[in-house]
């Protein structure tokens, strides 16, 4: 049997486990790793400026980054971009990584893609696809993303990859202009077999500007929303002055300039993998430091907030609006005072 069917065998812990685990050893289980800035389509949320960053990691660069990934203990490394497609080595990366003995995942419009490149990623070791999908009309979602044929290539990535034995995931933002359609999108998966999860967050360009936000829903809207019990809602519970924040402590996010962030959302410079082994940056960077410090009670607004059960509070976007991790974003209150009128 080949490695990479050896690979797609491999058991990945529970969430509890994992939690379990993460919480001892003192590395990233879960990588996430951005290919290329660059992306065909257009579609207005996306939270990458269009001044995107040199892709510094080539081939050569990547393949040690995954050895040094190997060496200590990442379980599972995510290709993602941009459109990582747009990467000509990016079948030789899956099969690396897959060779390497972790899950491999993608993240991507699937736009690029045909049928002969999806077996192939398959063939690779690829094991879990995630894929945008926006609205159950194949137009309006075209429409959205600035291409025609988006929807039925993205469809079609989702269906063929599952086909072939692969996980797929199918994720929808929820915006103003297809708040309404989302049941109808979720009964559309649910008819074709395919699994899904549902963001309620618009963010902020990686810059700082608030484009993206023309799109938010409005809080009525994501309320009606949430009636459907498909939908993962927030889970309230308390929230001492002791309680972390967010798991972006444990986070790992590889930008194409070799730049390490803790997250996508929170451009929060941990070091670069052109100066420094990846191991190093993340024993000793000031910046985690300060994530792991960081404590539900910093804040004396959210400390004594009524809404902090249901708060979903991000670093990220509070990095992004005002550059103070101590204090909650705009987007964080709006969200909490939804969650917590469905409670």
């Amino acid at each position: 049997m080949p490695d990479c069917e050896l690979q797609r065998e491999v058991a990945i812990p529970s969430p509890s486990m994992w939690d379990r685990i993460q919480n001892e050893i003192d590395f990233p289980l879960a990588v996430l790793i951005s290919l290329t800035g660059r992306c065909p389509l257009s579609c207005g949320h996306c939270y990458i400026p269009q001044e995107v960053k040199p892709e510094r990691l080539g081939t050569a660069e990547l393949l040690h980054l995954l050895d040094e990934l190997v060496a200590g203990g990442t379980l599972r490394v995510t290709f993602t971009g941009g459109e990582p497609a747009v990467r000509s080595d990016l079948v030789a990366l899956v099969a690396a990584a897959a060779k390497r003995r972790f899950a491999v995942g993608l993240k991507t419009s699937a736009f690029l893609f045909d049928e002969k490149r999806i077996e192939t990623l398959w063939n690779a070791g690829l094991s879990e696809m995630n894929v945008s999908l926006y609205h159950p009309e194949a137009a309006e979602h075209d429409r959205f993303v600035g291409a025609e044929g988006a929807f039925a290539r993205a469809v079609g990535a989702l269906r063929m990859f599952q086909a072939l034995g692969g996980r797929v995931r199918a994720s929808i933002v929820a915006m103003d202009w297809n708040t309404a359609a989302i049941p109808r999108l979720l009964d559309f998966c649910e008819g074709v077999g395919l699994s899904y999860g549902v963001d309620i967050r618009v963010t902020r360009r990686l810059d700082g500007t608030a484009e993206p936000f023309r799109h938010r829903a409005s809080g009525s809207m994501l309320a009606m929303l949430l009636d459907d019990q498909r939908i993962t809602r927030h889970k309230p519970f308390p929230r001492p002055a002791t309680a972390d924040i967010c798991d972006a402590r444990h986070g790992c996010y590889v930008n194409p300039d070799g730049a390490i962030w803790p997250c996508p959302n929170l451009p929060l410079l941990l070091g670069n993998i052109f100066e420094r082994p990846f191991a190093e940056i993340w024993r000793d960077s000031e910046g985690r430091r300060r994530l792991k410090e960081l404590r539900w009670g910093d804040s004396e607004r959210c400390r004594d907030c009524q809404m902090a059960e249901s708060c979903e509070r991000c670093p990220g976007e509070a990095w992004l609006e005002h550059g103070n991790l101590n204090e909650p974003a705009t987007t964080d209150c709006e969200l909490a005072r939804v969650y917590s009128a469905k409670r």
